[in-house]
This record gives structure tokens, sequence and C-alpha cells, in this order.
């Protein structure tokens, strides 16, 4: 099973700036909107992955010259086709909007990052950066904030809260096999003392990640050790790009001594047989819609099984797909020439490219998937 060190090549282009630059005018919002109730709830806020640290102290550790500011207005997407200029915007947003200075590829740079606050309740995600006002793209984001609070655990030399924790991303399974995955020769560093030394905390987190990713066709599955007593152990699984409590996915339970599975929550058996019937099930499916090249990419979250075998180009054509289902003309000849020659196109001259949920989550996993592997192609 493939693993995926949360963005390990972006991050590494990352450094701390040294400058000492500041713009008057951010500086000022920051001193006059310290207090501001929106900038506060970002401040204090914390992703799952690092629950012992705030923004404001993995932000104000990592850049130089930061500020914060909130504002009523636009929500810039990322700008994952690369054109230069956010994929969508949406009016009419509670926006926190951090600015600060760091180096990235060994170039001083501005980076602004702006977090979107609901209104239905006090969760916030992060949509959008810039780097001296050039939009960048979700997998750079996601690096920079990582790398902003790995900094801080770093500097700090606060113990990890992911030794146990793990990140998965489904490669397709060799179908004459078991879904249950071999052993991972990685080991956790630091184990906890009141763990049982023959149990191999690894493996159980696979075997379950692989089970849950595979039965409910999502890509983005963490798992970290939850409890433990001397008979059983539970797996919490999350989503570790999720803001709020809604990231937990579920709770499984393993039985020491007989080996056997269970859902916490629902206390059935877990059947690893129905896991592997369900990706099967969803393949074969795919033979029933021709004229698609990613039948389910606006209903299901994609893993990366399901793009293992598309080539850049295809890869391209899948993620514009995506916008083609709405009607999107695209600025590409060959894009509207190829969704052009399709039965189900119907091109919208009112569709602007605003994407939200499963469909904006699987447009910036294709690009990362593509960025990953080496698999872009630009459509002329």
């Amino acid at each position: 099973m493939k693993k995926m060190v949360l963005l390990i090549i972006v991050i590494a282009m990352f450094a701390v700036s040294g400058c000492s630059e500041s713009d008057v005018t951010d500086q000022i919002a920051n001193v006059s909107q310290a207090i501001d109730e929106h900038v506060l709830s970002v401040k204090k806020g914390h992703p799952y992955s690092h629950p012992d640290i705030t923004y404001e102290q993995a932000f104000e550790n990592f850049f130089s010259a930061p500020t914060w500011k909130y504002f009523v207005g636009t929500k810039d997407g990322p700008d994952d086709d690369e054109d230069g200029t956010p994929d969508y915007t949406v009016d009419n947003v509670d926006v926190v909007e951090f600015t600060g200075y760091c180096t990235y590829a060994d170039v001083k740079v501005k980076a602004l990052i702006q977090f979107t606050l609901s209104k239905d309740d006090d969760t916030f995600e992060a949509t959008y950066l810039s780097f001296n006002e050039v939009p960048q793209t979700t997998l750079l984001m996601y690096a920079l904030i990582d790398k902003a609070f790995d900094e801080y655990q770093s500097t700090h030399k606060m113990e990890s809260t992911n030794d146990e924790a793990k990140v998965n991303e489904v490669s397709e399974p060799n179908q004459t096999q078991n879904v249950m995955p071999e052993t991972s020769a990685e080991q956790v560093d630091t184990e906890p003392s009141n763990y049982s030394n023959n149990i191999d905390y690894d493996e159980l987190e696979d075997t379950i990640m692989m089970y849950y990713a595979m039965y409910y066709g999502t890509n983005n599955v963490a798992a970290a050790v939850d409890h433990e007593d001397n008979d059983s152990v539970t797996i919490w699984l999350y989503d570790p790009y999720a803001t709020t409590t809604s990231s937990t996915l579920g709770f499984y339970e393993y039985n020491k001594n007989t080996g056997v599975w269970t859902d916490s929550i629902t206390g059935e058996l877990v059947d690893f047989d129905a896991a592997s019937d369900n990706y099967e099930e969803a393949v074969a499916a795919r033979s029933g819609y021709p004229e698609y090249i990613l039948w389910n990419s606006s209903e299901e979250y994609l893993t990366e099984s399901e793009l293992s075998g598309l080539s850049a180009k295809e890869l391209t054509y899948a993620r514009n797909e995506i916008y083609a289902r709405h009607g999107y003309i695209f600025k590409s000849d060959e894009l509207n020439n190829y969704f052009g020659s399709l039965s189900w196109y119907n091109p919208d001259p009112n569709f602007n490219g605003t994407l939200h949920g499963i469909e904006e989550s699987n447009v910036a996993f294709i690009k990362n998937y593509q960025e990953k592997y080496n698999l872009m192609y630009k459509p002329n």
C-alpha cells in the first residue's frame, strides 16, 4: 500500500524568511483588528493534525511581519488550472486574511492566506493562497500551512501529535489477494508506555484505513490509536484535511485475543470482503458510462486507484470533465472540441466555473495527483 508523507517534496521548498519587510497598511489593520471576534476565532483555532498548536502560534512563528484582518468580501478559489487567476469566486462571505513573509524555492515572497468562516457555526477553512499577489494551488496552500505547524512543533521541541497517526492514499489492490495489507516496515518512533509490545500499530492502522477507503470510496483517511485496554485497541479514523468535528469518520475496535474487528459505533463486525466487493462493483460500473473518463467524479470522492491507469492527457480531460458537466465553456479550443463531441455536453454561458463539495475536492485531488506523478498536460 502506498503511504502519503504529507506533501514532503513541496514542503521542503519552504523556509522561514529572515526579511523584516512590513506593509504599513497591513500592520495598521493588524493592530486595529487584533481583538476582532472573527480574527480571534481563526487565531485560536487549530487543525486536527496539531490540536495543541494554534494558527496564531504557528503562523507568527513561521512568517515574518505577520498581520491579520477581517472583512466581508469575496472568497477566491485556488488557481488549480494555473492560468494566473482564481478558479472561482464567491461573494458576501466572512474572510479572515493573514499575510506574512517567508522564503519559497530560495525566493522571499509575501504570502497571503485567506480563511473563509462558516455563517452556520464557528468553523472555518483555508481557501486561498497567493505569493506576491499570484494565486497558488491547493496543494501548495496545504503544504505551506503544514510546514508552519511542523516548524513550530520542531522549534518548541513538542512531541508530535502524529506519532501514531498516518494518512492513507489508496492504491489499486491486487484482486487475487485479501484486502488486508501486509505489515508496514515503518514503525512508530515513540510508543506510549501503556501500549502492548506485541501489537503492531502500523499494521492495525493500515488494515482499517484500507477497509474504510475501499468500502466508502474516499481518498482522505487518517488513523490514530484512540484507546486501549488489556483486550482491545480502538482506532480513530478521520479526514486529515477537515477543520471541524465532522472530520471524524469512525471508530473501530480490534480484539487482541480473537483478531476480530468491530465498528465501535454500530457494534457490527467489519466485513473486509464487502469492502472488496464494493470496490469491484464501482470499477465494473464504469463500463456503463462510455463517454465519461471518470463517471463518478461529481458524486463520489475519487481515489488514487481510479486515476492510476490514466495518461496525463486523460487526467487533464477528467479534471475538466467535472466543469463540463455544468456546461462550462473553456478557454481552450482543444477542450471545447473534445467535450463538444460528447452527447451529454450542453454549453452554458452562465456557468462561471464555481464548484462546491465533492466536485471541488475532486478537481483538486486530480490536479495534486498529476503534480505528484509528473503527469501534467496543457491542452491547446
